[in-house]
């Protein structure tokens, strides 16, 4: 048996966008849960779901709405590091770079604002449950950012 008999021919662009999201999905969740444990975030797990994302990407205009959401979400975190310079670690910028790329400049907005109010809402939680003010609780990125960029993804 021969090769060419194996292997019957390229991949159907359905099961190749089955496939991106069987990978982009549980490796954000993934970011998420070591991040909520370790407080540290693997770039390497973030190329993974910059790669799947690429794979999901316009065909038309490959890359560019993702290069442009992901310099967007960087000049963000940019900027919050600016402001407050303790408040994130390098892991952040891989972080908000592959969630910048897989929702794109178009679905930016969106997933600041669901990020934000989910981290929001989480913050205030665990400052009740600790009894400890709201300007002194912290919580990981990854735990909001990485739902809502699949929120974000999945509209």
């Amino acid at each position: 048996m021969t090769l060419p008999e194996i292997v019957p021919g390229p991949i159907p662009p359905e099961m190749m966008t089955i496939l991106a999201w069987a990978v982009a999905v549980p490796s954000l969740l993934l970011v998420a849960v070591i991040d909520c444990r370790r407080l540290e975030i693997d770039p390497w797990l973030c190329a993974v779901a910059v790669l799947a994302g690429a794979v999901l990407a316009d065909p038309s205009s490959p890359w560019a709405d993702g290069l442009l959401g992901s310099a967007l979400a960087l000049a963000l975190n940019l900027l919050i590091l600016r402001i407050r310079p303790a408040s994130m670690g390098l892991g952040d910028l891989y972080l908000y770079a592959a969630c910048g790329f897989l929702v794109g400049a178009t679905g930016l907005t969106a997933w600041v604002l669901l990020h934000a109010a989910a981290a929001a809402a989480l913050i205030l939680v665990m400052s009740r449950r600790r009894r400890r003010r709201v300007r002194r609780t912290t919580v990981p990125a990854a735990v909001t950012a990485c739902p809502a960029a699949i929120l974000v993804m999945l509209a």
